[in-house]
C-alpha cells in the first residue's frame, strides 16, 4: 500500500469533519416566496374585502346589510 503524502492525507482526513450542509441563498429566496405567497394574498384578500374604500359606514337596526359578491380565489 502507499503511503499518503500530505496533499492526499488532508483530502481524505481533513482536521475539521464536520457535517456541513451548504444551500444556495437564491434557493433559499425561492422557497421563501412562495411559502409567503399564500400568506401575502390571504392579508391582501382580507384587506380588500375588510375596507370601505373611505365611505362612511350607515348603519341602522332596520336596515339590512347589503352583501357584495365574493370574490373566490384559484387557492
Amino acid at each position: 500500500m502507499q503511503a499518503f503524502d500530505a496533499v492526499h492525507r488532508a483530502i481524505h482526513y481533513p482536521p475539521d469533519r464536520r457535517f456541513r450542509v451548504w444551500i444556495d441563498p437564491r434557493f433559499l429566496f425561492a422557497f421563501a416566496v412562495v411559502a409567503l405567497a399564500p400568506v401575502a394574498t390571504g392579508f391582501a384578500e382580507y384587506n380588500a374585502e375588510h375596507t370601505n374604500h373611505g365611505q362612511p359606514t350607515l348603519t341602522s337596526p332596520k336596515s339590512k346589510p347589503v352583501l357584495a359578491p365574493r370574490v373566490e380565489t384559484g387557492w
